[in-house]
C-alpha cells in the first residue's frame, strides 16, 4: 500500500500531555516503539500509527472559559451540529458564526455534552454533572466522535522526540491517506464494518446527528422528531420504542426506526341528558341519565344543578341519582359536561325537572288570640299527610297528627308551633295567645304577684336582736352577702349596677352613669351577663339638681360604650306620680307599695313605697318574712338606688336614697339628657312602658 502526505498542524507539548492525547484517542491506539533513529544529539521515536477514518479535526489542547484559537472555533462547529448541544440559536455562536472566542455559550454547550455522555466522560473522573472544563475525558469522547463519524480511512502517526537539552517533546499526529491500486505498492487496507440507519415519518420530519446514511459498528445516533402543523409525536416504533424525544439508538447492526405522529384533538365531546325528559315533574329519588362520545374518548361526565357542580362519573352509563325529597319544590336546571383526554370540554343543553313532592297540609288555631291575666285558651289542629307532628316554641314534644290542647294561667303573650312531616317535607304553622295587660288590675298587683313568684320556696336567714338598731355595723355587713346572693342570685339582670363595693351609681345608657354627687365615682367596673369585668373610666360629668333643689344628682360620661353583655336601667316614667296618692307621714305609715333597690353589694333589697308626690318614700315592707331583709340591710346604705322591678327589669326610681328618702328621677329625665349631651354622648335614656296600667 502506498501513502500521500497529509499536513495536520504541528503541536509541541510535553511528555506528559502526549501520554494524555494517545488516550484521547482510545484504548485501540497500541503504542508500538517502531524504531531510533539518532541524529546529531537529537533521538526521535514513533509512538504508534494507526489506521482511522478520516476525521473533520482532532483535538489535543485543553480549553476553558476565556481560552482562544482556531480549535475553540472547531469545537463550536463540532457542538452546532448535534441539536441537544447547540452553542446559540443566532447571533454569535450560533450555526456559520462560530468564533475563536471560549465563553459562556460555548462553556454551556460544552456541560450539555458532557451530560450527555456522563457514563464516558464524567464517571471515569468521580464527577455527577457537568462543569463546562474541555478536559482529557471531554477530549477522548469527542474525538472518538470524529473518528467513528468520519470517511475515507487515513494512517495517523504520532512521533515523540528527545531535544538536544534532554527534553521529552511530541509532535502532532500526521495523517497519511492510502493510494488505491498503482504498480509497486500491493494490496490495499482491510474494510471497516459500516451500519445503514432508516428513519420513517408520516406528518413530521426526523433529524439525526451525525447526519449520514451509514455509520461506523457501534456509533451512537441521536433523533429529533418535530410533528408537521396539527400533529403531535406521540412515539418511536420498529427497532426503536419509547416516547422521549430526542434520543439516541446504537448502531450495533442496520436500524429502521418508526417516528409515529398524532393528530392534535381540538374537537370537544358531544354529551346531552336523556333521561328524564325535559320539564317532567319529578318525585321521589330520580335517576338523570347522560350519554356523551368524542372522536378519542371520553374521560369523565359531570353534572351541574343551578350551575353548581353536583357529581362527576368516569365511565359509561353516566347515570346519577338525585333526592328530590332535600329540595325545596319548584324547578331545577340541569347541565352535563363531557371531557376526553385532550382537555376539550362539550356542554349539554339545558334541561329542566320539576320537584314537586307533596307537603302535609295542616290547619292550626287557637280558640281565644287575646286573654286577661292568668287567662286559659284551647289548641286545635288537624293534618292531612303527615306521618309525624312536633310541638316547638312555647310549648314542645310529639304531637298527635290531629288534636284539641288547653293552655292555662297565662300571664305573658305565647306563641305555639306544630310542624308536620311526611316523605317528602313538612308544614309548619304558628299561632300566637296575647295576655291583654288592660285587664291587670294595677301596678302594684303585678309587682306583688312577681315577687310571690321570685320568693317561692326561699327564706329569710334568721336574725337575732332587736332590728333595727340594736345590730353592729360589722354584724349587719357580715349578714348582707348571705342572704341576698341566696335569694337575688340569677332572678334579675344586675349588670347595670357596677360591681365594685361603694355607692357607685346606675348605668343608664350604653355610655353614661347616675349617682349621687356626695358618692362619686372615677373608673366603674361592671360585670356583663357571664361575668366577665368590663373596666370603663368618666370622662367627663355635670352636676344637676333636682325636684326640691338638692345639688347632689351627677351625671357622667363614660370613655366608650359598655359592650352588649352589659345591659343599661330603664327610668321609671315622668308619669310615675300619677300612680301613687299622696305621700304618707312618718315613713312607717300603713300606705304600702313594693319596690327594691340595692346595697354596696349589688344585690337587690325588698321595700315599699311611701309615695311620689316629692320624694320617694322606703317603708319598711309589711310582709313578715321579709322585714328582717330590709332591717339587716338598709341602714348605712345613702346613696344606692332604688327601683321598682316590673316582668324582670329594673326601672330607676331613684339614683340614691337616704334614711327613708330619695330624689325621683323621673322629675329630672329631661336635665339628665341636658346633660349626657353636653357630655358628649350621643345617646338618651329610655323610661319604663306603665301604659297597661291605669293606677299603681
Amino acid at each position: 500500500m502506498l501513502f500521500r502526505k497529509v499536513p495536520i498542524p504541528i503541536v509541541v507539548i510535553t511528555v506528559s500531555f502526549a501520554i494524555s492525547i494517545f488516550s484521547f484517542l482510545g484504548n485501540s491506539f497500541t503504542v508500538i516503539l517502531n524504531n531510533q533513529l539518532a541524529s546529531v544529539g537529537v533521538t526521535t521515536t514513533i509512538i504508534t500509527s494507526k489506521t482511522v477514518s478520516n476525521p473533520t479535526y482532532l483535538f489535543s489542547r485543553t480549553l476553558k472559559l476565556g481560552s482562544t484559537g482556531t480549535d475553540v472555533k472547531q469545537l463550536q462547529i463540532l457542538l452546532n451540529q448535534d441539536p441537544t448541544t447547540k452553542i446559540a440559536t443566532t447571533g454569535f455562536g450560533s450555526a456559520g458564526e462560530e468564533t475563536t472566542y471560549f465563553g459562556n455559550l460555548t462553556k454551556n454547550a460544552v456541560i450539555k455534552l458532557q451530560n450527555k455522555y456522563k457514563s464516558e466522560i464524567l464517571a471515569p473522573v468521580q464527577l455527577t454533572s457537568g462543569t463546562g472544563f474541555f478536559g482529557p475525558s471531554t477530549i477522548k469522547k469527542i474525538n472518538n466522535i470524529q473518528l467513528a463519524s468520519s470517511g475515507s480511512p487515513v494512517v495517523v502517526t504520532f512521533i515523540a522526540t528527545t531535544d538536544v537539552a534532554g527534553v521529552a517533546v511530541v509532535q502532532a499526529p500526521t495523517q497519511t491517506a492510502p493510494s488505491r491500486g498503482g504498480g509497486g505498492g500491493g494490496g490495499g487496507g482491510s474494510s471497516i464494518s459500516t451500519r445503514s440507519l432508516t428513519t420513517n415519518s408520516t406528518n413530521g420530519t426526523v433529524v439525526r446527528f451525525p447526519d449520514q446514511t451509514n455509520y461506523s459498528s457501534g456509533t451512537e445516533v441521536t433523533l429529533t422528531a418535530t410533528p408537521t402543523t396539527g400533529y403531535f409525536f406521540s412515539d418511536w416504533s420498529s427497532d426503536l420504542t419509547g416516547s422521549t424525544n430526542p434520543t439516541t439508538i446504537i448502531m450495533s447492526g442496520d436500524k429502521t426506526v418508526e417516528a409515529n405522529f398524532s393528530l392534535i384533538d381540538v374537537v370537544s365531546p358531544t354529551v346531552a341528558i336523556t333521561s328524564p325528559g325535559n320539564n317532567t315533574v319529578a318525585l321521589g329519588t330520580v335517576n338523570i341519565l347522560a350519554t356523551a362520545s368524542d372522536e378519542v374518548g371520553v374521560t369523565k361526565v359531570e353534572f351541574y344543578k343551578e350551575s353548581v357542580f353536583f357529581m362527576s362519573v368516569s365511565e359509561a352509563p353516566y347515570s346519577i341519582s338525585w333526592n328530590t325529597t332535600l329540595e325545596t319544590n319548584g324547578f331545577y336546571s340541569w347541565v352535563a359536561k363531557a371531557y376526553d383526554s385532550a382537555g376539550n370540554v362539550g356542554d349539554s343543553v339545558l334541561v329542566r325537572f320539576l320537584s314537586n313532592n307533596p307537603s302535609p297540609t295542616v290547619t292550626f288555631s287557637v280558640a281565644s288570640t287575646s286573654v286577661s291575666y292568668n287567662g286559659t285558651s284551647t289548641l286545635s289542629w288537624v293534618s292531612e299527610g303527615a306521618d309525624t307532628c312536633t310541638a316547638s316554641g312555647d310549648w314542645s314534644g310529639d304531637q298527635t297528627l290531629s288534636g284539641v290542647q288547653d293552655i292555662n294561667n297565662l300571664t305573658i303573650s305565647k306563641s305555639y308551633t306544630l310542624t308536620c312531616t311526611n316523605l317528602y317535607g313538612g308544614t309548619a304553622k304558628t299561632v300566637t295567645v296575647d295576655v291583654d295587660p288592660l285587664i291587670q288590675s294595677n301596678l302594684a298587683s303585678t309587682i306583688k304577684s312577681q315577687f310571690s313568684v321570685m320568693l317561692s320556696g326561699k327564706t329569710a336567714p334568721s336574725f337575732s336582736g332587736n332590728p333595727p338598731y340594736a345590730q353592729s355595723i360589722t354584724n349587719i355587713f357580715n349578714i348582707d352577702g348571705s342572704r341576698n346572693t341566696q335569694i337575688w342570685t340569677g332572678d334579675v339582670d344586675l349588670t347595670c349596677i357596677p360591681k365594685s363595693i361603694g355607692h357607685n351609681g346606675v348605668l343608664i345608657t350604653k355610655r353614661d352613669m347616675i349617682f349621687a354627687d356626695h358618692w362619686a365615682v372615677t373608673n366603674p367596673v361592671f360585670a356583663d351577663n357571664i361575668g366577665n369585668d368590663v373596666s370603663r373610666t368618666i370622662v367627663a360629668s355635670r352636676l344637676i339638681s333636682n325636684s326640691v333643689g338638692d345639688v347632689d344628682i351627677r351625671v357622667a360620661t363614660l370613655d366608650s360604650d359598655v359592650p352588649d353583655g352589659v345591659t343599661p336601667c330603664v327610668l321609671a316614667p315622668s308619669t310615675i306620680r300619677t300612680f301613687s296618692p299622696a305621700p304618707s307621714y312618718p315613713i312607717f305609715s300603713t300606705s304600702r307599695y313594693p319596690m327594691v333597690f340595692t346595697n354596696q353589694d349589688r344585690t337587690l333589697l325588698i321595700g315599699e313605697i311611701g309615695g311620689f308626690s316629692t320624694m320617694v318614700h322606703v317603708n319598711q315592707p309589711t310582709y313578715s318574712n321579709l322585714l328582717e331583709w330590709y332591717y339587716s340591710t338598709r341602714l348605712h346604705d345613702s346613696g344606692a338606688p332604688a327601683f321598682l322591678l316590673v316582668d324582670g327589669v329594673l326601672a330607676l326610681l331613684t339614683n340614691w336614697h337616704y334614711v327613708g328618702a330619695g330624689p325621683v328621677d323621673a322629675d329630672n329625665i329631661e336635665q339628665i339628657n341636658a346633660a349626657i349631651t353636653a357630655n358628649g354622648s350621643p345617646y338618651s335614656v329610655s323610661t319604663l312602658d306603665l301604659s297597661r296600667f291605669s293606677t299603681y
